[in-house]
């Protein structure tokens, strides 16, 4: 079973990155984040730089570009397949999703530079008047990792006007495994109801997987890997999923929706 993971933070959150790497299934496609925590811009510039010397079809993406001394051409350089502008809190660019605020003009303003050199911006973190003023401003959106209100309320997840603004922006939504962004003791069964949820409002073609290995100490009961997931694929065929919809969330749509990126 293919998979494309919108989301992974093996790149910063494993001691040594390359063995990490060795262990993923050739049938694992993903771009290796860099999330800033503390990190200043020099030195995740030279990590992702790094990888992609380790890597050669390798594909980097930032985790919050807040940076105090970021080098806007500098970053633009390696090529990230997206960046998020803060993490859950205020920076220069916009607030997270524990402010509620809308988006900061330097935020508008790299937000469309990012675009004009082919970077999406991933919303994962920013505020929901953040993300719909991004939206309003004509910058194109993705959410990497999220999970849905309508089944389990959790300030990092969205609301399905949220999720309209990021469609209607031309982007794609990853679905996440972490636990806290589910519900309470989340089963398989809970992972699916979020999945049918987006699926029945909004259809299957928008939505990915951005699992968060490797980011989080806790994920949906059973499912901690990528070869756990065939239980979620076989979760959503015993609800009637066809084998094409599985696929296309698992791996077929993002890899249309970024195939370029892969080639």
């Amino acid at each position: 079973m293919k998979i494309f993971d919108l989301h992974n933070d093996f790149l910063t959150s494993e001691k040594n990155y390359k063995k990490a790497y060795k262990k993923f299934s050739k049938n694992v496609v993903l771009p290796a984040v860099v999330y800033s925590g503390n990190l200043n811009f020099n030195e995740a510039f030279l990590l992702a730089k790094s990888y992609l010397n380790f890597n050669k079809n390798g594909v980097v993406a930032f985790e919050n570009i807040g940076y105090f001394d970021l080098d806007l051409s500098k970053l633009l350089s390696l090529k990230p397949l997206y960046c998020s502008l803060t993490y859950n809190d205020e920076n220069k660019f916009g607030y997270g999703v524990n402010l509620n605020f809308p988006i900061k003009d330097e935020g508008v303003k790299v937000g469309k530079i990012l675009n004009e050199n082919g970077v999406f911006v991933d919303v994962a973190h920013l505020s929901k008047r953040g993300i719909l003023s991004l939206v309003d401003n004509g910058v194109k959106v993705i959410d990497t990792h999220t999970a849905f209100t309508s089944i389990y309320n959790h300030k990092r997840n969205i609301d399905s006007q949220t999720i309209s603004a990021i469609i209607d922006s031309g982007g794609v939504v990853g679905f996440t495994l972490v636990s806290y962004f589910l519900g309470e003791s989340p089963t398989v069964e809970t992972a699916v109801k979020h999945i049918d949820y987006f699926v029945q409002k909004f259809g299957y073609k928008r939505l990915c997987l951005g699992t968060d290995f490797y980011g989080s100490d806790s994920f949906c009961k059973g499912i901690a890997n990528y070869k756990s997931l065939i239980k979620l694929a076989k979760k959503l065929d015993s609800y009637g999923y066809n084998k094409y919809v599985i696929e296309s969330i698992f791996y077929k749509n993002a890899m249309e929706f970024f195939g370029k990126n892969f080639n």
